[in-house]
Order: structure tokens, then C-alpha cells, then sequence
């Protein structure tokens, strides 16, 4: 189920077992977004200028760069390499400065068996594609936020209370799974099974299990085996007793689950991508590339800067040129640039870069990008010394680069 591009596969229609009636059963359930078709929004701006991550809400950064060194050097648990993958149940009946491990872990109770989900998930290897895999059973990082908030309320990630940094632990761990399962996919990582890491974050899907959001209440009836089997098609391996605020969003998440026996799935072999099509599911709009120059690499993360007619003057800014917006513009507008440069979200165009780079002394190095992210052109503005390199991204849109 994959809409968004231009040949979507034809699912087989398939049910829910009779015991669990879910909304667009004949359907074959609902897909999630695809990767890439929504930014992952991991660090904002606020309105005072400072940067915050949303896996640590209550810090505050003076740049994007001091935001993004601090999620890349938040602990994370380790890798699953032996043992059962983590739930949510896992996170939220752990202390969370305790060390979690993955044998004799508490692992909650399962909405759908877990032997039957992991039979099935990886009985679909060779006969699903993984693109498919990817789109159909794994939740991006947004979306799993707002399931996680639909449970225990939007104060869950404001890490003020015990329950919250728990939540927040686990919500780290997804992140950093879902990330490296798009480079994994991408190729930039060949070490590494992709089954492994789709199968972790369906475990940790807020559907997965239930009674995590207070699991001393989970009882020895949620606990205990009820029959299951690993037949995904066996009412057995589908609890009635999981309950959710809610209960659509859950029903929905078990029909994906049954997606794993849609025999009308084409292999990998079968089911090849374009360039095009791959790029729409695997890239993320939030995530760092990288491109060559001057013998070296440089990095640029496309959302670092809002996409409106300020980037081109807010990638100076994040650069270190210590400027309001306002100022800049006015600069411009003195310098040589347009008229009109001084209204409020009109976009810099190479008369106005070149005002700007005049009036402060400095040099500006824009380097153009096709859709590709291929380097299509570099332009110089000012004087010489030492350069402020932006990426001038295909459709117009300006973001800081660094080396």
C-alpha cells in the first residue's frame, strides 16, 4: 500500500480475525505515511531564537549546530544483539537511569502474539519488499510521538516527571533505530540486518502492547499466555483485553499487521524502484547529506532554517553573522539590492546576496543543488578570505553548510 507513488501495489484484501472487527478490513488497513513524507522536526526554533530538542524539551541552544551535537551525544541503550526486543512496557517498568537489557525483560502484554508477529514479519523477507515493509508496519517518528501523547497526554514528553524521561528514553531509542534503518536502506550501511531494525520499532510501536502508561496495573490475566501460536491468522494471537483511548488508531495498526500474509506482494526481485519513487520513501527532509567540495565534506540539513523568504538571511544568521533579519534586509536594501528587499518574507535573490556580502565585508559562497542534492553551480559574492557557504537547495530554498 503504497499511494504515493505513481504504480501502487494492488493488496490483497485481507480480515480481521472475527474477534477483533477492525475499521477497513476488506481494505488490507491503513498504511503509515512513508518515510520522508514528513520532516522528522527533532529540533525547532523558538520564538526568543533559541534551538530546542524535542528529546530534551526543557534545554535550550544558542545555534542548530549545538542542538544537533546534543542529540548525537545523548546515551542511547544498547543495541539488541541477543535476547527479545524492547516495548514500550520495557521503557516504562524500568527506572530511567536504570540500564535495560534484553533477556527476562518485562515486555508487557501484546495486542497482537508475539511469536505470531515476529513469525510473520520475518516470514515476509524476500516476498515483501523492504520499501513496503517500511511504509506498512513501521510508524515515523512524528507519528509515534502523537500516539504515545493520545494515551498519556501531550505533558508526557516534558520530561518533569519520572513516567516522562522513561518515555522520553524510549522515544530517544526510536529515533535513533528509525534513523538508522533510512541509512541502512540508503546503503550508507551494509553491517547492519534491516529485518533486525524493522522488527525493534515495530516492538516499540505504541500499539504493540498495551498497559504500558501504568504497568503495575497490567495484571496476571494481561500478562499471561492465552493460546497463541505463531499463525497470524489465528483469533488466539489477537488479545481483546488490549484496550487504548484510542481504539480506530489500534484496530488500524492490527489490519497492518495483517499486511505481512498479503500474498499479492511482489518480491524484491520483482518490484523495482526508480530513482525517483526510492528518494520519495527513504529520504528525510530533517536529515543530514553531505556533498563534496573543495576536496572536502560538507553537511547540510535542508530543515535547519525555515522554508520561507527568510533562510537565505537565517542561514547567515545560524552561520554566526550576528544580525536581526530586519538588519540584513535593511543592508541589502542600502547596498544595492532590490526595493523591496526590506518587506517582510520576500526572498534574496544574487542581486541581494551580493549587497549583503558588500555591506558586511565578508564573503558568501552559494552553492546551488539539483534534486538530487548534486552540486549544479557555485557562486561567489563579496570579498575574498575565508567563506559563508548556504546550499541554495532546488525550488528556491536556502540552508547553512558546513564543513
Amino acid at each position: 500500500m503504497r499511494p504515493w507513488t505513481s504504480k501502487p501495489r494492488k493488496a490483497k484484501p485481507v480480515r480481521a480475525p472475527s474477534s477483533t472487527p477492525a475499521p477497513g478490513a476488506g481494505q488490507g488497513g491503513v498504511s503509515f505515511l512513508p518515510p520522508g513524507s514528513e520532516p522528522l522536526s527533532t529540533i525547532t526554533r523558538k520564538s526568543n531564537g533559541k534551538y530546542v530538542s524535542d528529546c530534551d524539551p526543557g534545554q535550550e541552544w544558542d545555534t542548530f549546530q549545538d542542538a544537533l551535537a546534543f542529540e548525537k551525544s545523548l546515551p542511547l541503550s544498547d543495541p539488541v544483539s541477543a535476547g527479545r526486543a524492547r516495548t514500550l512496557f520495557t521503557y516504562t517498568s524500568k527506572k530511567s537511569h536504570n540500564k535495560l537489557g534484553t533477556r527476562a525483560i518485562p515486555n508487557g502484554p501484546h495486542g497482537v502474539g508475539n511469536a505470531a508477529l515476529e513469525f510473520s514479519l520475518f516470514g515476509a523477507r524476500g516476498r515483501i519488499s523492504l520499501l513496503g515493509l517500511f511504509s506498512e508496519q513501521v510508524r515515523p517518528p512524528k507519528q509515534w510521538r502523537k500516539a504515545v501523547e493520545a494515551q498519556m497526554g501531550s505533558a508526557i514528553f516534558s520530561g518533569k516527571t519520572e513516567m516522562s524521561l522513561r518515555i522520553l528514553r524510549a522515544y530517544r531509542d526510536y529515533l535513533a533505530l528509525y534513523r538508522t534503518l533510512v541509512r541502512v536502506l540508503k546503503g550508507r550501511d551494509t553491517l547492519l540486518d534491516p529485518m533486525d531494525l524493522i522488527h525493534e520499532l515495530v516492538e516499540l510501536d505504541p500499539y504493540t502492547v498495551y498497559k504500558y502508561w501504568a504497568p503495575e496495573t497490567a495484571s496476571k490475566k494481561d500478562l499471561k499466555g492465552k493460546g497463541e501460536n505463531n499463525d497470524l491468522t489465528n483469533p488466539k494471537n489477537i488479545d481483546t483485553r488490549a484496550k487504548f483511548k484510542n481504539s480506530n488508531e489500534y484496530l488500524e495498526s492490527v489490519n497492518n499487521r495483517m499486511l505481512l500474509l498479503d500474498e499479492d506482494h511482489a518480491s524484491d526481485d520483482e518490484e523495482s524502484e526508480s530513482d525517483e519513487e526510492y528518494e520519495k520513501v527513504v529520504i528525510q527532509p530533517n536529515e543530514e547529506r553531505e556533498i563534496a567540495l573543495d576536496g572536502e565534506i560538507y553537511i547540510f540539513s535542508p530543515d535547519e532554517v525555515p522554508s520561507n523568504g527568510d533562510c537565505f538571511f537565517e542561514s547567515l544568521r545560524s552561520l554566526g553573522v550576528s544580525r536581526s533579519v530586519d538588519k540584513l534586509r535593511r543592508l541589502a536594501r542600502t547596498n544595492g539590492g532590490h526595493a523591496n528587499i526590506t518587506d517582510a518574507r520576500v526572498w534574496a535573490d544574487e542581486q541581494d546576496i551580493a549587497a549583503v556580502a558588500l555591506a558586511l565585508g565578508i564573503r558568501i559562497r552559494v552553492v546551488a543543488l539539483d534534486n538530487h542534492y548534486s552540486i549544479r553551480e557555485i557562486k561567489n559574492f563579496g570579498v575574498g578570505g575565508a567563506a559563508y557557504n548556504i546550499a541554495h537547495i532546488f525550488g528556491g530554498h536556502f540552508t547553512p553548510l558546513r564543513n
